[in-house]
């Protein structure tokens, strides 16, 4: 275990999951196309043994082009309209497979605005669709489910490096909480060799009956989610409860994210959290990173985000 700064005061890091802790894009991927086959069947709806097992359909071409895309997306009827550029710019779709220049880039960033504006109402219908799809293929069989991801390995030796020097983990997102605590109990598992026996932390009868699970590094009541979040630019509002939840300042708060929003970004600092983090190798485009070090936010490498995230309390003098 790597030995890092430990902070004298408390120090929680508010983290995304999905491109930070999980690598979930292809389970959102097959999520998503099952679920507009159910409002609008232009992709062909797939079994999970099927994209377990067929690489055809879970590298296909489509498939490829939604993961190219991935950036784009903040929330679940986001891919929604990913979807629908797919289909609507096939050959643009299969040139950011190739390459994920500005100009392309740019290409899909303005018709994905435009296309937004158009389709509220068909994305709100695919929302429903969508984690509708999700918690009947829960439902049919966890194990599969689980398999259409895997954790970022290297976040998660991080973590434990962060966890074990005191500092606090909790996860901040827009996904849903039960399906994060889920995906947090089978990484905790020492049967999935992720973390050792002693390193998990056991939860009550009461958690184990709210989550219908037994363990992880992370409690429920640290898991702040969609259901959390009263819109889609209230990430603040999300830090606040975790914050309040903590006792601690606005600057005892690490916002720990793999994408750069400037909007996002600008009502956190508004809202008094300046302590932003962009750990690289998630889902964001590389010329994200060159914006967000433009905007005064510290952009880490993966493998190194413990000894970073201990050096700038160090500095704060947390």
């Amino acid at each position: 275990m790597q030995k890092i700064y430990q902070p004298k005061k408390k120090v929680v890091i508010a983290s995304s999951i999905e491109g930070v802790f999980n690598n979930g894009a292809k389970e959102c991927g097959f999520i998503s196309i099952n679920a507009l086959s159910r409002i609008n069947p232009f992709f062909k709806k797939n079994t999970m043994d099927e994209f377990i097992q067929d690489k055809s359909v879970s590298d296909s071409k489509e498939m490829k082009a939604f993961l190219a895309l991935r950036p784009l997306v903040k929330v679940a009827e986001d891919y929604y309209t990913v979807l629908q550029l797919i289909k609507n710019y096939p050959a643009e779709a299969e040139k950011i497979i190739e390459s994920k220049d500005e100009k392309i880039v740019s290409f899909f960033e303005k018709r994905f605005e435009a296309l937004k504006a158009a389709t509220k109402a068909q994305r709100e219908d695919f929302k429903k669709a969508f984690y509708d799809e999700r918690d009947e293929r829960k439902a049919e069989s966890m194990e599969k489910w689980q398999l259409l991801q895997s954790p970022f390995i290297e976040t998660v030796d991080e973590f434990r490096a962060l966890h074990a020097n005191g500092y606090i983990l909790s996860f901040v997102t827009s996904k849903d909480e039960k399906s994060t605590y889920e995906l947090c109990v089978a990484y905790s598992s020492p049967m999935a060799g992720y973390l050792k026996e002693e390193e998990v932390k056991p939860v009550s009868r009461e958690e184990i009956y709210f989550m219908g699970s037994s363990a992880c590094m992370i409690t429920p009541q640290r898991i702040i989610g969609r259901e959390r979040m009263p819109g889609k630019k209230d990430k603040a509002a999300q830090l606040d409860i975790i914050a309040k939840q903590e006792n601690v300042s606005k600057g005892q708060v690490f916002r720990l994210d793999d994408m750069y929003n400037a909007d996002e970004v600008k009502d956190m600092r508004q809202a008094g959290y300046e302590n932003i983090i962009i750990v690289k190798g998630g889902y964001a485009f590389d010329m994200e990173y060159e914006k967000a070090q433009k905007d005064g936010i510290l952009v880490v490498e993966r493998e190194n985000m413990a000894a970073a995230i201990a050096n700038k309390a160090k500095e704060l003098g947390l």
